[in-house]
């Protein structure tokens, strides 16, 4: 309970210094901060402000650097089942603070240029500040990841970081053909609808300009399959099933992987399918071989073959 309290005492302490900074520097740049719309201006500026600070003190909590709040891992931690479902909810936290963040700090910048009368005000629902957040939001929870990692040190094996067999990766190979297979046979027989999949972010994301198609391909094959293998396949199945069994470590983690991609898969609610069956047979090359990195290619292939199938159905 004294952490709690702790934590929320750094919230409302930097969250208030940085409701005071953004008013302030509103302030400075408003010709008459008290009249009507240079107050409300300031007003906003500082909300925002008070944002990005609760968002820096959850960014210190999540790497352990907030006095008074002590948070998993300590160093040479042991995976246990606190841990495997910290590592799930730490993933989710950091990439929420991370891609949040983020869009705090653009509004702010937004906010001092229209107080300072610097121009026009960009789009803040556009696709270059959604691809910011997105991105931003992927590399905090890498970041937190490689954090947990080293403080595990030769106990990130049990979270499956280590070397797998060359067969491994083989078995991941033809395991992804009939998960693939499932993916395009449900797109056939229940084709998605195009006007809802558009509306999704990641569509409006790799529609966007050249750059941001890029580094959202690179994003989807590369960085989210390491990322998202490394906590739900690594820690948080190694620490779940630590306790509970391997049996109740497949189930939750396997929901909750499929509850991270329901935001897109409610838009297509046949896709939580396929989700599934990747989500199983990751764990399954997890629990087989003791490694997440066969997992890692099975996910990058899967997501290949799905962004193959959506551009047919376009």
């Amino acid at each position: 309970m004294k952490r709690v309290l702790a934590f929320l005492g750094w919230v409302m302490v930097l969250g208030g210094l940085g409701f005071a900074a953004m008013a302030a520097l509103g302030g400075g740049l408003l010709a008459h901060p008290l009249a009507g719309p240079g107050r409300r201006a300031m007003a906003m500026a500082g909300d925002v402000g008070a944002g990005s600070g609760a968002m820096l003190a959850l960014w210190l909590m999540l790497f352990d650097r907030l006095p008074g709040v002590a948070v998993w891992p300590r160093p040479g931690a042991r995976l246990g089942l606190g841990a495997g479902i910290w590592g799930m909810a730490g993933f989710v936290l950091a990439m929420a603070v991370g891609g949040g963040g983020a869009m705090f700090a653009l509004t702010d910048l937004v906010l001092l240029r229209v107080m300072a009368r610097a121009g026009g005000v960009p789009d803040l629902g556009g696709a270059a500040f959604l691809g910011t957040a997105t991105l931003a939001g992927e590399l905090a929870a890498a970041l937190w990841l490689a954090w947990v990692l080293r403080r595990l040190g030769t106990g990130a094996r049990a979270a499956g970081w280590c070397q797998a067999p060359a067969r491994a990766y083989g078995a991941a190979l033809l395991l992804a053909v009939p998960i693939l297979a499932v993916v395009a046979g449900i797109a056939r027989i229940s084709p998605p609808d195009a006007a809802r999949l558009d509306r999704l972010g990641l569509t409006v994301l790799l529609d966007g300009p050249v750059a941001l198609q890029a580094a959202m391909l690179g994003l989807i094959l590369l960085a989210a399959p390491v990322v998202e293998e490394i906590c739900f396949r690594g820690i948080a199945l190694g620490g779940i099933s630590a306790r509970l069994g391997r049996f109740w470590g497949v189930v939750i983690t396997s929901l909750a992987f499929s509850a991270l991609h329901a935001g897109e898969k409610l838009a297509y609610p046949p896709g939580f399918l396929d989700v599934g069956l990747l989500a199983l047979g990751a764990c399954w090359l997890r629990l087989r071989f003791g490694s997440v990195k066969p997992g890692i290619l099975l996910h990058m292939v899967y997501n290949l073959g799905g962004l193959a199938v959506a551009a047919m159905m376009r």
